[in-house]
Order: C-alpha cells, then structure tokens, then sequence
C-alpha cells in the first residue's frame, strides 16, 4: 500500500454515534457532568475514568484510575495505546475528569523533571511554558489517536467581559484554567456543551441540566456537527447518544454518504509504517544533536533529559542505546521518541537564539544608555525577554 498523499487521498468520513467522538462537557459543579459521562452507553458498555480530582465518591461501581500525579496519567495513557483492542473490548469512552486538576498536575511534573519549584523559575528563568504547552497537547493527542471516545470535563469560571445596552455587566462562563491547556481540549472536540444547572422542582428534587451547543455572551459552547441541536432540554448520556446520532445521519444524507464504523474509520485512515531502521538511524542522529545543542560543557545535562525523554516513552531506565532492541511491533513508541526529541530540539534552538538576542540587546541597550542605573538595564532587558516570549506565542497560534 502506497502512503496516503495528494496523489492517494484519504476521503473523509464521519463515524456512527459518539463512537470514536472527542466531547467536552463544561459546566459548574453539581450539574450532572461526571455523573451522566460515567453511565454505560446505550450497549450497557461502562466508561473508565482518569479521576485527576475526586468527583466519584457519590457513585458506586464507575471503573476508574485515581491520578495523584501527571505521570500516573501518561503511564496509563500508554498502557491503554499499547492494549487498546482489549480495551475496546470492555469499555465504550474514557471520561478525563477534570481539565484544570490535570493542568496543573502537568506543571508541577514539568518544573520537577527540570528541578524547579514553579514552572517560571525554569530554563534559566525564562520559564517552561513552551515545555507545559506540549507536554499537555501531546496528552489530549494521545487520546484522541486511541479511536475511541473521550470526554473531557471542564469547570466554568465567570467573567465579566462588558455591558449591555442598560449598563448592566455581561458576565460569561468560560472554561476554567490557562489557554495551554484549555485550547488543546477546546481545538480537538468535536463537540463542546455547556451545562446550565436547572435548580429543583417544587418537592426539592434536582431538575437535569440542559445543555448548549452554541456560543452565546453568557457561555461558550461549539459543534462541528451542522444538524446538532444547539438545546437540549434535559442532558442526560442518552440523550446525547440520540442528538449525535440523528445530526449525523441528518448530515450523512445530506451529503449522499454513509456513515461508518470507527473500526471501519480506522482501516481506511492507516498509514503503512515507515522502515524500522530507518526510524532507529533517524532517532539515534537527533538524539546526538540533542545531546551536543548547547556545547560540549553541557553534553552531560543534555544526555540526562534524552535518557529521561527515552524512559517516559519505553519504560524506567531504558536509554537511547535500547532503541536497537526495540521490536518492529514498537514503531509507535519508537515515532514517539522521535516527536518529543525533535521538540526538545526545537525549543533548545528558540532558547539559544533569545540569548543570544538578549545579549545583543544589552550591549545595544547600554551604548545608547551610557549612563543607565545596573536597576534600569536589568527592568530594560526583562522587558525585552517578555515581549519576546510574548512573540512566540503569536508566532505559534
């Protein structure tokens, strides 16, 4: 089979029901989230569970891994990949609960493989956001390429983002956390519901929430699915099932398709693997780039984060060396190593081209500022830093 290019397209297709779906649930707290996501689906199929903050006490019998740290979530993120067929068989969609505890489990495992206590202490204090910005996006990726469906609950925060016509505020639910983590979430989903709390009815019983699909300036929602209904007056995991389904039937017809089964999504989406050794030689040449980026001073500290690299994708004490023994059968793991050195690469080159502008900056700074205070230089080049970090962003979205 000739890889998939231009010349040999993949035709898109849509898959049947939530099967294969990436859904984000937002919502404050008590209104149904994690309670409907955890029901079986209509098959009587369970869910698991990677619990990051406690929200299952008040249900009995939900599958569910308790994460206390954000390596716990990687090793099982793994785990599954490497037996996702006889997950598949037992279990219909993991549930990630919640966004902002599993964002910031991912900095505090980012600043503690780097030795910092904070994330912004990191990479001589020009801080790991870059680092954290990856970590978590290739979390959400890895989920996503599972095939299987995922849905991400979020907590809702208010914001005040202006008037209206009477002067009165405008205040709207967004999600809650920092935009590393929430645009990966947000980006991927096929679909993003708000939950709004419907209080209880006259004997003190709760009302289900309904749940939005559209954006409004009291919350943000999103569907890529055009005959989604933006309402549902009653949220419950059934009646998710049955809106899915029908909006995608609705546009299947529309378009004179059919929809398919993720397995059959799958097969046709497969990419032939590249030759092994030529992964392996390709590996071993980046590793040694890695490995020399900041000078020969430095080939120890950097060797140590390669090792590091290397065991977080093949297991503890694995080093770049193994790749040789690995089977053909672990091209994946071995594609992974690859990625996440070539973004350590990366972000080395970014660092170093900074300095290296900083210094310049500096030199320049204090030519046209003979007479600058050690204070005024030092705020002069921070403020350098800032903007320049600050372009990075923007040259990245």
């Amino acid at each position: 089979m000739s890889k998939h290019s231009w010349k040999n397209p993949v035709r898109s297709k849509v898959t049947k029901g939530t099967e294969g779906k990436f859904i984000t649930i937002m919502g404050s707290n008590s209104t149904g989230k994690t309670f409907q996501t955890t029901q079986p689906d209509k098959n009587g199929k369970e869910v698991y569970v990677l619990a990051f903050e406690e929200g299952l006490n008040a249900l009995d019998g939900v599958a569910y891994l308790p994460v206390e740290k954000w390596y716990d979530a990687i090793r099982e993120l793994r785990e599954i990949k490497r037996n996702i067929k006889d997950f598949k068989e037992v279990f219909s969609a993991i549930v990630v609960d919640e966004a902002y505890t599993a964002s910031l489990m991912c900095q505090n495992y980012i600043s503690s493989s780097n030795g910092v206590a904070t994330i912004k202490e990191g990479n001589g204090g020009y801080g790991l956001w870059k680092e954290y910005e990856l970590e978590f996006l290739d979390f959400v990726l890895g989920l996503k390429k599972l095939g299987i469906t995922i849905f991400f609950l979020i907590h809702t925060q208010p914001k005040t983002i202006g008037k209206d016509e009477n002067e009165n505020e405008i205040v709207k639910q967004l999600p809650k956390g920092d935009w590393r983590s929430v645009d990966p979430i947000i980006d991927n989903s096929d679909l993003v519901l708000y939950l709004q709390s419907n209080g209880v009815d006259s004997e003190g019983n709760v009302i289900k929430s309904s749940a939005y699909s559209a954006e409004t300036n009291r919350w943000f929602a999103r569907s890529r699915f055009e005959y989604f209904p933006t309402y549902l007056p009653e949220f419950t995991k059934a009646n998710l099932e049955q809106a899915l389904a029908k909006a995608i039937e609705l546009e299947a017809q529309a378009k004179g398709s059919i929809p398919i089964s993720q397995e059959e999504k799958e097969k046709l989406t497969a990419m032939p693997k590249q030759d092994f050794r030529q992964l392996v030689s390709r590996a071993k040449d980046l590793a040694r780039e890695m490995c020399l980026l900041y000078g020969n001073e430095k080939i120890h500290e950097q060797r140590h984060d390669l090792d590091q690299v290397v065991a977080s994708v093949i297991g503890e004490g694995k080093t770049i060396e193994d790749i040789e023994t690995l089977e053909v059968d672990k091209t994946e793991q071995l594609e992974e190593i690859i990625y996440r050195v070539q973004n350590k690469i990366e972000i080395g080159k970014r660092t170093i081209d900074l300095q290296n502008d900083t210094i310049k900056f500096q030199e320049k700074f204090l030519k046209d500022n003979p007479d600058a205070t050690s204070e005024e230089i030092q705020k002069a080049v921070e403020e350098y830093i800032a903007q320049a970090k600050s372009d990075w962003v923007a040259e990245d979205n």
